[in-house]
């Protein structure tokens, strides 16, 4: 029987041509593995690119945002352009004094009703194409596109950065994960297919190659 979704990757045109051992996450379809695990560890480590557009992402913005999130135990970064986690909500980006994105592999724990029916408060749809970038590869292969040297002093440990690669917007944040240095990606959707593109073909030059959901995350 054929699997239904209730939505499609911002990068599924482009994938369609992979071998993939597939899955629904939040109502979208995703890839666990592409070529195996051996395969995929070592292209994760050399230069991997990783859709996860999949992801529960909600925008929350006005001047009561930073105040309601607080209320609903999430923990909010302080300062403009920075970020943070916790073990229940994922990821907390701060993108200007009262605009916030939290992302998380599981479905948030805002209720998008509620934020609509509080003054000072409002939902900012998101139909982000997102990836997680890692490898040792990854700064020398991306600096011939991206307009942001990405060292140290570019990120620091909660920075939030906004720059472009390959000519597109994206929001970025140098995250640890599983104990190997990675970078989360942003953009618009409409721009998912191309970015995947560019950003594949870019790691095979490198020696990488696309890694699946299962490679960062095990069983999702």
């Amino acid at each position: 029987m054929a699997m239904l979704f209730d939505q499609l990757s911002p990068v599924n045109f482009a994938q369609l041509g992979f071998a993939a051992k597939r899955a629904t996450l939040n109502g979208m379809e995703i890839v666990l593995s592409y070529v195996g695990a051996g395969i995929e560890t070592q292209q994760m480590k050399t230069l991997g690119i990783c859709d996860v557009s999949a992801f529960s992402r909600v925008g929350v913005k006005g001047i009561k945002a930073a105040e309601w999130l607080i209320s609903k135990g999430f923990n909010v970064p302080t300062a403009i352009n920075t970020w943070t986690t916790d073990s229940l909500n994922g990821l907390i980006l701060r993108l200007g004094k009262n605009e916030f994105l939290i992302e998380s592999i599981r479905p948030t724990l805002i209720q998008v009703d509620e934020v609509s029916r509080l003054e000072g408060l409002y939902e900012v749809a998101r139909y982000d194409a997102a990836f997680i970038l890692s490898g040792v590869q990854l700064q020398k292969a991306l600096s011939e596109i991206c307009a942001l040297d990405l060292n140290e002093r570019a990120f620091g440990a909660d920075a939030v950065i906004m720059t472009s690669v390959a000519g597109v917007s994206v929001t970025m944040i140098r995250q640890t994960l599983n104990d190997e240095e990675v970078y989360r990606l942003w953009c618009d959707g409409s721009y998912g297919n191309y970015m995947w593109s560019t950003l594949t073909e870019i790691a095979a030059e490198s020696g990488g190659g696309v890694v699946g959901l299962d490679s960062h995350f095990y069983k999702v």
